[in-house]
């Protein structure tokens, strides 16, 4: 259960730095749809990988088309 704390924390750590970020980044999508679904098509691994590794690859994937948009919509 600990792990799973933990990977919640660190889920909620990028959420908050992302609200941090909002002023900083564009309002518009500044990358192309296609550029964001290759990012996120790659080849699964072939073997189990740790929790913080799958958010952090996910991060990196989404983090090119995240604007600013904190609102309830």
């Amino acid at each position: 259960m600990e792990e799973l704390t933990r990977l919640f924390r660190l889920a909620a750590d990028h959420a908050a730095q992302y609200r941090r970020s909002l002023p900083d980044r564009p309002v518009g999508v500044p990358i192309d749809q296609a550029v964001l679904t290759d990012a996120f098509s790659g080849p699964l691994p072939s073997a189990p990988c740790p929790p913080e590794q799958v958010l952090a690859d996910l991060l990196a994937a989404a983090e090119p088309g995240l604007v600013a948009s904190a609102g309830p919509r």
